[in-house]
């Protein structure tokens, strides 16, 4: 890559889309290892999308459900929404569609007990859906892409804002919010 004004003009030169969302993701270095919902928006969002697509691409769904991320799910869907990630969002409410009264808990615990018992049924329906919306984060990636383009102000206002009234940086959690065991442990 070559000499960029901004780390905005860097993310939207990466042409990969995984490389993109990561990119994105880490826009605003001192917000490594705060929860993406506790960062100020837009950048929470940024995180949070990037957070569901690397996941999903490199575990599957099943991945960001397991993690303390997942408990951001109704968070995240809205951000699918807002990005116009229409494929993404319908992919995640068929998700949470598998969940008891259609909605996933944040409790980690209980998200990993209905996920455990998905994974035990076959033919697995997360694996279903995921098949059925393999372009899902193709078009995440493309759409965030766009709304970046779109909403660029917004988002260096906001990197300006962090920079000048920067919350001390916190130290990454050593231990997971749930007693539940991760398959990815």
């Amino acid at each position: 890559m070559g000499d960029f004004s901004s780390p905005i003009d860097a993310a939207l030169a990466v042409r990969h889309p995984i490389d993109f969302m990561l990119a994105v993701a880490a826009l605003d270095e001192r917000y490594a290892g705060e929860p993406f919902p506790d960062r100020p928006d837009p950048l929470g969002m940024l995180g949070g999308l990037g957070v569901l697509h690397s996941h999903v691409e490199a575990y599957g769904i099943e991945k960001f459900l397991a993690e303390p991320e997942g408990a951001a799910f109704d968070q995240t869907l809205a951000w699918c929404e807002r990005v116009g990630a229409e494929e993404t969002a319908d992919f995640l409410r068929e998700v949470a569609a598998l969940y008891p009264d259609g909605e996933v808990p944040t409790d980690d615990g209980e998200r990993y007990v209905v996920l455990e018992e998905l994974q035990s049924v076959r033919p697995r329906p997360l694996r279903q859906l995921a098949r059925r919306y393999a372009g899902a984060m193709d078009e995440l990636a493309d759409r965030m892409r766009d709304w970046l383009r779109a909403h660029r102000a917004e988002v260096e206002r906001a990197l300006e804002a962090e920079s000048r009234d920067a919350p001390p940086r916190r130290p990454k959690p050593t231990s997971r919010t749930s007693t539940a065991p991760s398959p990815f442990s």
